[in-house]
């Protein structure tokens, strides 16, 4: 049996990035995969990296549970408050992404003589979102990795896989903002 994209929610923009969390997988999948999509790509890793951290949770309660003295589970919740605020960044800046994403297609529809200009400041506006989502992408990697030493050798792989998906991320991250910042300064040299 294969996958049914749900397509009632009738989104031909998506208006605010704030919607972003409540979408479902297929929602998203079906907002990315078009020709004029309605998702971002960074939108998309950083997504991706927030399920990871949802990996990485998942060890942690599990090893929490299976901790044996009452200092290795309380050492284990520390983790996971640390590491569920991280992931709540981790979401923000997918929709920090996407507001970016957001005001680059309305400054592309618009008919402003300072459209150059304005695209440029709205690919500097993206590289600033992206930068800080590199920063949020460095501290979850650092923290899930300093997880491991209080996870369950059970639910350890988790972890191990979850810091290959934000290490991707983060690469991926990067890659994004210098394509903005080739697009700026090939802009900036046609001004």
């Amino acid at each position: 049996m294969g996958l049914t994209i749900d397509t009632r929610i009738n989104m031909a923009e998506l208006k605010s990035a704030k919607t972003l969390p409540l979408l479902s997988l297929q929602e998203i999948w079906r907002l990315t995969d078009q020709e004029f999509p309605q998702v971002t790509g960074g939108c998309v890793l950083l997504t991706s990296a927030t399920l990871s951290m949802a990996m990485v949770l998942m060890a942690l309660r599990i090893s929490r549970k299976k901790a044996a003295g009452g200092d290795m589970k309380q050492e284990i919740t520390r983790y996971i408050r640390r590491i569920s605020s991280t992931q709540r960044n981790l979401s923000n800046a997918g929709i920090a992404d996407q507001d970016c994403f957001n005001a680059y297609r309305r400054v592309l529809k618009s008919k402003s003589k300072a459209k150059k200009l304005d695209l440029i400041s709205s690919l500097k506006d993206a590289n600033v979102s992206l930068k800080g989502a590199a920063a949020v992408l460095r501290k979850a990697f650092a923290e899930a990795k300093s997880s491991l030493y209080v996870a369950h050798q059970t639910v350890a792989c988790d972890i191990e896989a979850a810091l290959l998906v934000l290490d991707g991320t983060l690469k991926g991250v990067q890659i994004l903002s210098e394509s903005n910042s080739r697009m700026i300064k090939q802009m900036e040299a046609e001004i």
